[in-house]
């Protein structure tokens, strides 16, 4: 996923991304709206802004009031925010305001004479009126779910039910209206990765579960890294990872996954690398034995015959009158990982794969079994469906 910045580079902005520019802050014509009464800090935002000085904190809620209530022009207390901090400072509200829009493809901020910010002009997508309603729509379907929650008395089922419900509710979409919100994927059922990060961190703030919102790259190809977002959140007093929207598979295959579902850093830098931001102090996640599949007895490792553990996770489904079975596991490392895709997906000299085979011995007579699998090489991940008839 590659969701633009909301402060995007000032040398070279790409079309979807914010471009910003530095100007002098005598010209420029005031636009405001009537301003309203704007939800208190997040907790993420009070997460992050613990320790930051007082002009800090009221330079971000400056920004977080105006953008909330759609005011084309922000001022800024006196020489608070540098122009070296102001990119930083805007992605930090923008990744941590969760009910709000976003702001169109274009700011300017304006500058005094020794590089302090005075103001910043802003566009919009959409009008202050427009907003008020979004914000309303958004505020109840967040209550409902919520609410749906409350019998789960874990903080884990919550997190799981919140991960899930996004999933089975919303598709990913890079071309649809309002993709980059929470109102996008809660409300429309379309969105990206930010999107989706919002989402998320605003059902965990009501639930009293913290979630903070993590930025940075995708490492698939090191020549071509992307921009990324993904959620942090505390289950039973631990951090860990968790990526809402690398579990909602693209296209058409509507099924939930669970491989960056509470994973420490160490899983979670096979493939994605942590950007940096002044005002945002990413918390470690070390724990590597809370994620779903070890919670769930689904790993796959040495502590027996590789090839029985597998074949055992499918026969264990295979009742009476079973139709359809879905099998997800992790391997414990790359050896076993590869073992698997060896002896049972990878098509010998005589064209059979190790699968069918296995699957064979479950057929009746004349009976067809049909196979799926998918697999993540850098999560030692394996995802298997199993049809009959």
């Amino acid at each position: 996923d590659a969701a633009p910045d909301s402060a995007a580079d000032t040398t070279a902005p790409s079309p979807d991304a914010q471009a910003s520019s530095l100007a002098d802050s005598s010209s420029l014509a005031e636009e405001r709206v009537v301003a309203v009464s704007a939800p208190p800090n997040s907790f993420a935002a009070e997460f992050f802004l613990e320790g930051e000085s007082d002009t800090i904190r009221e330079s971000y809620r400056k920004l977080f009031e105006g953008i909330f209530n759609y005011q084309g022009v922000i001022e800024f207390p006196e020489k608070a925010v540098t122009a070296d901090q102001i990119e930083d400072l805007i992605n930090f509200v923008l990744k941590t305001g969760s009910v709000l829009d976003l702001p169109g493809s274009r700011y300017e901020v304006f500058v005094d004479n020794e590089q302090f910010v005075t103001k910043v002009s802003l566009s919009y997508n959409h009008s202050f009126k427009e907003g008020a309603v979004m914000y309303d729509t958004l505020m109840k379907r967040v209550d409902e779910i919520v609410k749906e929650a409350e019998p789960l008395l874990s903080e884990y089922d919550k997190i799981k039910y919140f991960h899930d419900t996004i999933i089975n509710g919303c598709v990913y979409d890079d071309t649809a209206p309002d993709i980059h919100t929470a109102y996008g994927v809660l409300c429309g059922g379309r969105g990206v990765c930010d999107g989706y990060v919002k989402a998320f961190q605003l059902l965990c703030e009501k639930a009293n579960i913290a979630a903070i919102p993590v930025y940075g790259k995708v490492l698939d190809d090191p020549s071509a890294t992307e921009d990324h977002m993904w959620n942090k959140v505390r289950c039973d007093g631990e951090w860990y990872n968790i990526d809402v929207t690398w579990d909602d598979p693209r296209g058409d295959e509507q099924v939930l996954r669970y491989d960056y579902f509470l994973i420490d850093d160490a899983t979670a830098g096979r493939g994605l690398e942590q950007g940096q931001n002044s005002f945002m102090n990413i918390p470690a996640a070390t724990n590597a034995n809370g994620d779903y599949y070890s919670r769930n007895d689904l790993i796959i490792g040495y502590n027996g015959d590789v090839n029985g553990q597998f074949e055992s996770l499918i026969t264990a489904q295979m009742t009476d009158l079973w139709t359809d079975i879905a099998v997800d596991f992790r391997c414990e490392d790359k050896g076993i990982y590869d073992s698997i895709m060896q002896t049972y997906f990878t098509e010998q000299a005589d064209g059979s794969k190790g699968f069918g085979n296995f699957l064979q011995e479950y057929m009746a007579p004349g009976e067809a079994l049909r196979y799926t699998f998918t697999n993540s090489d850098s999560l030692y991940s394996y995802h298997i469906t199993v049809s009959r008839g």
